[in-house]
């Protein structure tokens, strides 16, 4: 996957941000996901998750490809 472009990251238009790996701003599809979850949990609480069941199993295959990309 290919980092995301520039304008994801709206703090970019009054910041310059130089990664340092300890903190960084968020990108945008990230905040906007983040909120459709939550306003998700506001409504159904959390008895979303078998709606959520295919997403969590290909994120976790998604995080242990990763995982073992940089195993040592």
């Amino acid at each position: 996957m290919p980092p995301l472009a520039r304008q994801h990251f709206p703090t970019t238009r009054s910041w310059a941000y130089l990664n340092h790996a300890g903190i960084c701003p968020l990108p945008q599809p990230a905040v906007d996901a983040m909120l459709r979850r939550a306003q998700e949990a506001s409504v159904d609480g959390e008895y979303t998750y078998e709606r959520h069941k295919s997403d969590n199993e290909r994120i976790r295959a998604l995080g242990a490809r990763l995982m073992c990309k940089f195993r040592r």
